[in-house]
């Protein structure tokens, strides 16, 4: 690393600053109930290869900190000043976008003449046509009854509004007027951050700027790596099942293989079940997709408050998902309803759902009887957390959970909370069988 280590504590603190304003202009000038109370937006700064180097820490939505951009900016074949890219479509940016409600805009900074990184925002819009108002309805079966979808395209083409672009989205969509509210709050956030950034770059100048953005891409890889060291080597199954009454009369298994090795984390989704005929399959395109990695980035972010957010973090994780299953489905298969998938495939944090609602369990294979339920909201309800209770039973002699009967509470959870969790995890185990192939009947899991 060659950048001062105090300059690059400042420009990390700046650029932090930069995209939280943004989060703050999105959120005070947007229009729709799904920025205004849920806070489903987001703000980033991007390198030009697609990677985030700054995230906020507190404003939006804390999910999208593994997206790279990658595919979509390579999709424009030419960027000048003012340009600013649309898009919602999950297919034509390989899953950068991973339902059609999500409306993402970036845009080029330049530095007298030279492309130096991207600014990057987005909302969830409330609605974007397709079958229902609202755009969510798992009964849809393909993307085509979801709403219009937007590959990326060019809104302004070098500061000048493509009309033609915008009426037709807003042609498409329910409430169109609340719709170009919410974008024009994303390109006043876009806007302030090219101003941003430009009084930086001349502050600083271009070629500090770049070094700081490796750099610090590079120091968020050593921080993370230190971390997942301190994690003993092995494989970690988890299982989760996503009820899937709306088609079958069976829940849908959504099933990873976590392997440790030194500094580096490998995501195994093998066996996960096919994708569905119904809006719950999540397209990935066999990436380290946002909602994967999320509970990984979680666990770094709760290890070390201090780590820097960006995707370096991520650069020593990786993932394989066969393709056809739901979390990485073909082209244009209908997308996730809200946090329904999701939801699951991040389970690996106690966050992503409430204590007990499926049937979830660990093993480490170097010790098959270690085995535990998903600790419901004990804080760090992941894989790590297994790991790191294995290491510190062996320390200071404290007994390890070793039935699926065991739990780990939290001080916030309450008596009830924490019997109905161990009743529901024991009921689901026992109706999974002892085969990791075993299916719940939806009807079952419900007595």
């Amino acid at each position: 690393m060659g950048t001062d280590k105090v300059l690059l504590e400042v420009l990390n603190n700046r650029f932090t600053g930069i995209v939280e304003e943004m989060g703050y202009i999105i959120h005070r000038a947007s229009f729709t109930v799904f920025v205004k109370e849920t806070w489903d937006f987001d703000s980033a700064l991007v390198t030009p290869d697609g990677e985030i180097f700054c995230y906020p820490r507190n404003i939006g939505v804390t999910n999208m900190l593994g997206m790279h951009m990658g595919d979509a900016i390579r999709s424009i074949p030419h960027y000048e000043p003012g340009d600013v890219v649309v898009t919602n479509d999950p297919h034509r940016t390989r899953g950068m976008c991973t339902h059609l409600p999500d409306i993402m805009m970036f845009k080029p900074i330049f530095h007298e003449g030279r492309g130096v990184c991207f600014a990057w925002c987005f909302i969830h819009s409330s609605d974007v046509g397709g079958l229902v108002p609202g755009s969510i309805s798992p009964t849809a079966y393909d993307r085509f009854q979801e709403g219009i979808a937007i590959p990326p395209t060019k809104l302004f083409r070098a500061g000048v509004l493509n009309q033609e672009l915008l009426d037709l989205i807003l042609a498409n969509v329910r409430i169109p007027d609340q719709n170009w509210g919410d974008m024009k709050a994303l390109i006043a956030a876009l806007t302030i951050c090219e101003r941003r950034m430009g009084d930086l770059l001349r502050q600083y100048g271009e070629e500090t700027v770049r070094r700081v953005i490796r750099d610090l891409l590079d120091y968020g890889e050593r921080r993370a790596r230190q971390i997942f060291s301190e994690v003993p080597d092995g494989e970690y199954d988890f299982s989760d099942y996503l009820e899937g009454d709306l088609f079958s009369r069976y829940h849908v298994r959504i099933k990873v293989r976590v392997t440790v090795r030194g500094s580096e984390v490998h995501l195994d989704f093998t066996g996960t079940d096919p994708q569905l005929r119904a809006a719950l399959n999540m397209p990935t395109y066999g990436k380290p997709n946002q909602w994967l990695v999320l509970g990984i980035v979680n666990y770094l972010r709760t290890s070390d408050r201090t780590l820097p957010l960006n995707r370096g973090i991520l650069r020593p994780v990786g993932v394989t998902v066969p393709q056809g299953t739901v979390l990485n489905p073909l082209p244009f298969a209908a997308s996730y309803s809200p946090r329904a998938t999701p939801a699951r495939a991040t389970r690996k944090r106690a966050a992503a759902s409430p204590p007990g609602t499926s049937a979830t369990r660990f093993q480490n294979r170097s010790s098959p009887s270690r085995t535990s339920d998903s600790f419901g909201a004990s804080g760090r309800g992941n894989f790590f957390l297994l790991a790191a209770l294995r290491r510190s039973s062996e320390k200071a002699d404290v007994p390890s959970p070793a039935s699926p009967a065991a739990t780990v509470r939290s001080p916030r959870e309450t008596a009830s909370q924490a019997g109905w969790r161990t009743r529901s995890a024991s009921r689901n185990l026992s109706a999974a069988g002892s085969s990791e192939g075993a299916r719940i009947p939806a009807t079952k899991a419900r007595k």
